[in-house]
């Protein structure tokens, strides 16, 4: 039976109480885009469950998902991927050892102001005419 996630990229739109949305970037390399926290599902593995891991190993964070977005069919460096967004919020945080990534807090007028990975961009233009 086919892996019904395989080539799924799990994308977190990571909410604080403010209303700041999490963004990051390698940690070496400040001239790259910021971007969502971002994965890749494993074998078998649901996309919930891969968005909890992956803001564990990324971001030492452990994530609550409020509520995913449906599959959008994309072509991401020549090959289709099938792209989930999840709406998120953090129950507890450590930092990773050593630190992976960058990452900051942004409110959503300023995601329109930030250099950010163009896969991201029709989601930015969204959350940023969304009401508080």
């Amino acid at each position: 039976m086919p892996d019904l996630w395989a080539n799924t990229r799990v994308i977190g739109l990571i909410q604080r109480f403010d209303n700041a949305y999490l963004v990051c970037r390698a940690a070496n390399d400040p001239a790259a885009p910021w971007t969502f926290p971002t994965g890749e599902t494993m074998p078998g593995e649901s996309c919930e469950t891969a968005m909890r891991r992956c803001g564990e190993s990324l971001l030492g964070m452990r994530l609550e998902i409020d509520v995913g977005q449906p599959p959008i069919a994309a072509v991401l460096e020549g090959r289709p991927v099938t792209l989930r967004y999840f709406f998120c919020g953090v129950l507890g945080e450590r930092p990773p050892q050593p630190p992976r990534v960058e990452h900051r807090w942004v409110r959503k007028d300023e995601l329109l102001t930030l250099p950010v990975d163009p896969l991201h961009a029709d989601v930015i233009r969204w959350l940023a005419q969304q009401p508080l």
